[in-house]
C-alpha cells in the first residue's frame, strides 16, 4: 500500500512539473517523462507505460501519470476483493 502512496506522490509532482515546464522548453518535459516512467514502472509495473503518451505534443495537458497510478491502484483493489470473495466461498460450510 505504501508503494501506491509513493507512486501517487511521484505522479502528481511529475504531472505538475510537466505541466509547468510545457510552457518553457518542451525538452524539459521530455526529460521529466524519461525519469518518471522507470520510477513508476518500479512501483506500479506496466501501468506506468501509459505515461509514454506524454511524449505526444500537447498531451501534457492530461495528468497521465496520476491516471496511470489510479488505474493500477483500482486493479489492485479489485484483485484484493476477488481474493476475499474466494476465501469467503471456501470458508463457508455448505
Amino acid at each position: 500500500m505504501l508503494r501506491y502512496y509513493v507512486a501517487f506522490a511521484v505522479a502528481i509532482v511529475s504531472d505538475l512539473l510537466d505541466y509547468t515546464a510545457m510552457g518553457s522548453l518542451p525538452v524539459i518535459g521530455d526529460v521529466i517523462d524519461a525519469i518518471t516512467i522507470p520510477i513508476l514502472y518500479a512501483l506500479i509495473g506496466k501501468f506506468s507505460l501509459f505515461g509514454a503518451v506524454e511524449f505526444i505534443p500537447f498531451a501534457d495537458l492530461v495528468p497521465t501519470y496520476t491516471i496511470a497510478v489510479a488505474l493500477a491502484y483500482r486493479k489492485e483493489l479489485k484483485k484484493g476483493e476477488q481474493e476475499l470473495d474466494g476465501q469467503k466461498r471456501t470458508s463457508t460450510p455448505l
